[in-house]
């Protein structure tokens, strides 16, 4: 899943820090329900203007619940755009 979202958004996998990053995006892959609970604090320390979070089809509503009013978006598993973020 993290290389199928970083071909789709030109980025590249990350060993440190968030999982992928692009030119403006921060894009954090989470595909269990307990790492899901972390994306958030991870993503907000990231400087990017644009932040999300990518998860499976069983994750999204959660995924969904915790970053609303965040800022940070939601993509599916592909890399699609579920909630877009809202950059700084």
């Amino acid at each position: 899943m993290v290389h199928r979202v970083a071909g789709v958004h030109g980025g590249k996998h990350q060993t440190n820090g968030v999982d992928i990053r692009t030119g403006n995006k921060a894009i954090e892959i989470k595909v269990t329900s307990n790492d899901l609970n972390n994306a958030v604090s991870q993503l907000k320390s990231s400087r990017k203007p644009c932040k999300y979070v990518a998860t499976p089809l069983p994750l999204r509503e959660k995924a969904l619940r915790l970053t609303r009013g965040t800022g940070i978006g939601v993509m599916d598993g592909n890399g699609k755009i579920v909630k877009r973020c809202r950059s700084r």
